[in-house]
């Protein structure tokens, strides 16, 4: 997936659902953290639900996994 550099998204704009599930593997953990917390604030949408899952069981540190299951 390309990232679009100077997307503009608000927050819970599900437009930038895509960008932020691919965050959510960044190197740079403060990102993935992020990207996970702002995937927390878009709508229910329970079609995310194995994409959450997945990156709670798998991200490479502790702590964006931890923000994930939060968010579950």
């Amino acid at each position: 997936m390309e990232l679009t550099l100077g997307a503009k998204y608000e927050i819970g704009d599900a437009a930038a659902t895509e960008t932020l599930f691919a965050l959510t593997s960044d190197s740079d953990a403060s990102v993935a953290a992020e990207a996970v917390e702002a995937l927390s604030k878009l709508p229910n949408n329970k079609s995310f639900l194995p994409r959450f899952v997945t990156v709670a069981e798998s991200a490479p540190t502790e702590g964006v996994r931890a923000r994930a299951v939060r968010y579950l």
